[in-house]
């Protein structure tokens, strides 16, 4: 985290890109959302920065996020990953708990068993 941290404040400052892979690994579940939450605040990020991250923790969806701004990666029999953002997929516009939604295999994100 102390490693990402000049880069966070630096993007937030100027505009940009960054790109994290797997934001919540190695921190604490409320620390990863402090840091979205960063992204989507209009008076921490006035120059309209982006946060691109990837995260195997679906708790991070708890919040109120557009359609558009969730992608959902799956994977088919084979094992070919395929994305989707959120508001391709067909279900109620309500808001809905994404985090639950993920958990309960809704938008096809659950892994296969492999061993029955």
């Amino acid at each position: 985290m102390f490693t990402a941290l000049p880069y966070l404040y630096n993007i937030l400052e100027s505009g940009g890109v960054l790109v994290i892979d797997e934001l919540e690994n190695g921190l604490h579940l409320s620390l990863a959302k402090e840091i979205i939450g960063l992204f989507t605040n209009e008076e921490s990020n006035p120059n309209n920065a982006q946060l691109i991250c990837t995260s195997h923790q679906p708790l991070l969806l708890d919040g109120t996020y557009r359609r558009d701004q969730v992608w959902i990666a799956c994977k088919d029999f084979c094992g070919k990953s395929i994305l989707h953002r959120m508001n391709e997929i067909r279900s109620s516009r309500a808001k809905i708990n994404l985090a639950n939604k993920i958990i309960e295999g809704a938008f096809g994100c659950n892994p296969e068993r492999f061993f029955d």
